[in-house]
């Protein structure tokens, strides 16, 4: 399925806007969903989601026996709490499971990374034609 970049803000530059490829996704976590726009990012490790999608899913964030700490710009971390959901992309019929990252702090946007995305859908990113595509594993095969 083919995606159009979409433009937002840019931060660092007054009137200004950058292409980014979001992904309207769906998550569920129980009786619980929600929708929500992810960024693409190769060079996130796991799809990871903030205290706020945990809230909406009725995750309890702590609950879990698996944390994992994550680096980021100048080596600031941040602990995840590693939870296993069904995560679909909007308009494919099939539901997968993965073990994402929820951070006890406010996200930009959640990051659809490596671990979980990455190894379940071919990614096409064609920036210089604003647009990118997506195809399910299952597809491929």
């Amino acid at each position: 399925m083919k995606f159009k970049y979409r433009y937002v803000p840019d931060k660092y530059s007054a009137n200004s806007m950058v292409r980014m490829p979001f992904l309207p996704i769906r998550l569920c976590y129980g009786e619980k969903t929600t929708n929500l726009v992810g960024l693409i990012d190769t060079g996130a490790t796991d799809c990871l989601f903030d205290r706020e999608v945990a809230e909406e899913l009725g995750i309890d964030l702590k609950n879990t026996p698996l944390e994992k700490e994550y680096f980021g710009i100048a080596d600031q971390t941040v602990i995840g709490y590693m939870h296993q959901i069904e995560f679909q992309i909007q308009g494919f019929s099939e539901w997968i499971d993965l073990e994402a990252g929820f951070l006890d702090t406010k996200l930009h946007y959640p990051l659809l990374g490596q671990s979980g995305f990455f190894d379940n859908y071919e990614v096409i990113l064609k920036r210089y034609r604003g647009r990118f595509e997506v195809k399910s594993r299952s597809y491929l095969h």
